[in-house]
């Protein structure tokens, strides 16, 4: 949920009109790699999911497409009364790779979680079956910090061993781990990661880790901008001016964690940063 979250809230739609749910359009993306905008007489315009409904066009786009809502509310359209819009360039439920990195992330938390228990009991006690009640007694006593351990004269401790399990602590180097998948997973969505990294960046170093990030926005923004383009064109009057932006926080955040300046009030010498989209 919350690499989900990450995702879907990374980009700024502006000049659609009330009727389109950003959040709704954005979770269709995500979840199906593909929306569609609609006009429907009495609601307006719509940005619903879509699924194909015919063949595709010579560059694989349904001309046939099946419009629907959450409650129920579905129309049949083609490329005439409708606009689709892609998640990316392959197309692809963005869902397939975020899941992929819940997934390990999540695994990683449970083997530090399982690592930290294991630092807790780290002794194992071997006796009898007779003597398992009372040996299962006076651990509780050592579990509880008791600082005498009372035992009663028939209680034979030649017969009971004591092994240490030496569990290694690794649950550090588990989370340095953890933060990399994250960093890997952040990148790949071209999200600012670079704050993981303790010491201050060099000029090259943090243009070389910007560079990734952004190169990682291309496709995703790029499909959004196709379709706010044949917004303009469909329905000129409601969506003359469509545009979609990262938001300025992902794109500024970048500049402030490598040091470099705002072209706007940057000082003679200073390194800047431009943004990579501004605008149509």
């Amino acid at each position: 949920m919350r690499l989900t979250q990450l995702v879907i809230s990374m980009y700024e739609w502006t000049g659609l009109p009330d009727t389109v749910d950003v959040r709704f359009l954005e979770l269709a993306l995500f979840m199906d790699g593909q929306a569609a905008f609609i006009k429907d007489p009495a609601l307006g315009i719509l940005g619903l999911r879509v699924t194909a409904a015919g063949n595709p066009s010579t560059y694989g786009i349904p001309l046939k497409r099946w419009v629907f809502g959450d409650n129920g509310y579905n129309m049949m359209c083609d490329e005439t009364d409708s606009v689709m819009c892609f998640a990316n360039y392959l197309r692809r439920p963005v869902a397939l790779d975020t899941s992929l990195f819940a997934r390990r992330i999540g695994e990683l938390d449970e083997t530090i979680g399982v690592n930290v228990n294991a630092q807790k009991t780290p002794i194992l006690i071997v006796c009898n079956e007779q003597q398992r009640l009372t040996f299962q007694n006076l651990y509780e006593k050592y579990e509880g910090n008791v600082p005498v351990i009372w035992g009663d004269k028939g209680l034979d401790p030649k017969g009971v061993q004591c092994l240490q399990t030496d569990a290694p602590y690794v649950a550090d180097q588990l989370y340095e781990l953890k933060k990399r998948y994250n960093d890997e997973f952040l990148t790949s969505m071209g999200i600012n990661s670079i704050g993981t990294k303790k010491e201050r960046l060099t000029e090259a170093e943090s243009m070389q880790v910007q560079g990734a990030t952004v190169a990682s926005r291309h496709s995703p923004i790029e499909m959004r901008r196709k379709a706010c383009m044949e917004l303009r064109k469909m329905w000129p009057d409601e969506c003359g001016d469509a545009w979609c932006e990262f938001r300025p926080d992902f794109v500024a955040g970048i500049a402030q964690e490598v040091g470099l300046t705002d072209i706007e009030t940057a000082k003679e010498g200073d390194p800047v940063y431009e943004p990579v989209y501004n605008g149509a």
